[in-house]
């Protein structure tokens, strides 16, 4: 089965051994793959359509014979791809120690399952990616610890989820926290306090501008100054609306310095961006709800992934080029 031409009979020259007798064949590994009847080019053509466009493997042999005029099992393309159990071994060497972490939800034949999965913040590789059937303390700890044992542990960047810091800290890190999602709940919260406190428009529009000078803070330069602003804000009750520092006392202040680690070590991420973009390019959202079996998403997965890495090294090394 040939790529452009399908269904071929092809006459392969044998040969004898005018010393030992012994017969052999013209060697076509180059071609095809022993006891195969499917070129390599042929199966190199469904790894792409996997890999580069997510493709189900029904959707694979609809294109096989839309395009090639060719009938091949979604079973046979499993067989070519998933060979290797092991396939999820990432190789990046020496990781630089600051990382970003997120989880990312997917339904899996009807039931959400929880991929998680680290990137090293300095090369964009991603380091680590696993499915898990819940996203609970135990779960997180137990991937990061895997993920980051024997490797450089400087600090991770994640969302505000409130089982992070614990488990981050206890692990060596230092925890920086998104500064876009910080800003992002902030604003959730001022909207859930104006039906708590029963705000008018008018106090509603002056929260939102003692607000606004608070997300101000996020966006200072020097750490000591940051540090300095942020920790007198628990001081300065009456200069807010009681609304605002609610939000202050129980947002902000408890953990001000992870807001600003970024600040005294300009490696660390102060957003998690890197990852949600490595998650639109690995797993894009019209692909995230089509799969049957967590094997079949996660080798999926994985192949972008190698893509994403391949790519990211190729940006490293033109840089260094230049």
């Amino acid at each position: 089965m040939f790529k452009e031409i399908g269904k071929t009979r092809v006459k392969v020259q044998r040969y004898i051994c005018k010393r030992c007798g012994k017969t052999f064949q013209t060697d076509l590994t180059s071609l095809v793959d022993k006891n195969s009847n499917f070129t390599n080019e042929l199966k190199s053509e469904s790894e792409h359509l996997i890999s580069d466009y997510l493709e189900s493997l029904k959707n694979v042999c609809k294109s096989f014979k839309k395009f090639f005029g060719i009938s091949v099992s979604h079973q046979t393309i499993e067989n070519w791809l998933f060979v290797n159990e092991n396939i999820l071994e990432f190789d990046l060497g020496r990781c630089s120690g600051y990382y970003v972490f997120d989880v990312e939800w997917l339904k899996i034949n009807g039931e959400w399952k929880y991929r998680h999965t680290l990137l090293d913040a300095i090369s964009d590789g991603i380091v680590a990616d696993v499915i898990y059937d819940t996203e609970d303390e135990t779960t997180v700890e137990k991937f990061l610890k895997e993920s980051t044992a024997n490797r450089n542990k400087k600090a991770i960047t994640t969302d505000l989820d409130s089982k992070y810091p614990q488990i981050i800290t206890k692990l060596g890190f230092k925890h920086q926290l998104c500064i876009f999602h910080a800003k992002k709940s902030l604003n959730k919260q001022l909207k859930v306090f104006k039906d708590k406190f029963h705000l008018s428009e008018e106090e509603y529009e002056e929260c939102h501008q003692q607000l606004k000078i608070i997300k101000n803070l996020f966006d200072l330069k020097d750490y000591d100054e940051a540090e300095t602003e942020l920790q007198s804000l628990i001081f300065r009750k009456n200069e807010f609306h009681p609304a605002i520092y609610e939000i202050i006392r129980k947002s902000i202040s408890p953990r001000y310095k992870s807001f600003i680690y970024h600040l005294k070590d300009k490696r660390i991420e102060k957003t998690s961006n890197k990852i949600e973009n490595a998650f639109q390019k690995t797993m894009p959202k019209s692909r995230k709800r089509i799969f049957k079996t967590t094997r079949g998403v996660l080798k999926r997965i994985y192949r972008r992934d190698l893509i994403w890495n391949d790519n990211r090294k190729k940006d490293l090394e033109n840089q260094q080029s230049f």
